[in-house]
């Protein structure tokens, strides 16, 4: 129940991949060792492997849906694209604002790298307690790791708000103009 697997290469959940946080400069953060990647060239790719996902997905029968999704999913899209440097007669490079990272870049082909990172999240929906039906200790042990996960997940996002909302603060206050005079 609490284990991360590779949905597009594990279909039957046999392998658990483990987490690992690499702290290093220039390292890779927080990652899943073993998580399977793909190349692809069009929106057709993207969203065969996003159907295969969801094909090997855990689904069970809720009061609620007949086909509930039992697993969180995460599909990440990251999104290269090289672009020729465009000069127009006395302009700097476009994208390259400085004279040194326009010399730089002439240096390299002239050629600038531009890349988006996009995470597509689906969680498992949440599930109230039916204290008048039997169930399986599966099923409950199910239950709860969902429930618990979201409950986390809604502290987190709660900690995150509560930050940026000091932060603005902080930095509004910062911008507010001083008038020493009129208040």
């Amino acid at each position: 129940n609490e284990g991360v697997y590779d949905m597009l290469r594990d279909a039957s959940r046999s392998k658990p991949l483990e987490v690992h946080e690499d702290l290093r400069e220039g390292g890779e953060g927080i990652f899943v060792e073993g998580l399977s990647e793909y190349q692809v060239s069009s929106f057709a790719d993207c969203l065969e492997l996003l159907r295969l996902g969801e094909e090997n997905r855990a689904i069970r029968e809720t009061h609620m849906n007949m086909a509930s999704s039992r697993s969180h999913s995460i599909f990440t899209l990251l999104v290269e694209q090289t672009r020729p440097l465009h000069k127009s007669p006395g302009s700097p490079a476009i994208g390259q604002p400085s004279p040194q990272r326009a010399r730089a870049a002439q240096g390299g082909g002239g050629k600038r790298q531009l890349r988006s990172k996009f995470n597509l999240v689906d969680l498992a929906g949440s599930e109230k307690w039916d204290l008048n039906q039997e169930m399986a200790s599966q099923r409950v042990a199910e239950m709860t790791n969902i429930n618990l996960s979201l409950y986390t997940l809604g502290r987190c996002i709660a900690a995150l708000a509560a930050n940026a909302k000091r932060q603005n603060k902080r930095l509004n206050a910062q911008l507010e103009p001083r008038d020493p005079v009129g208040g």
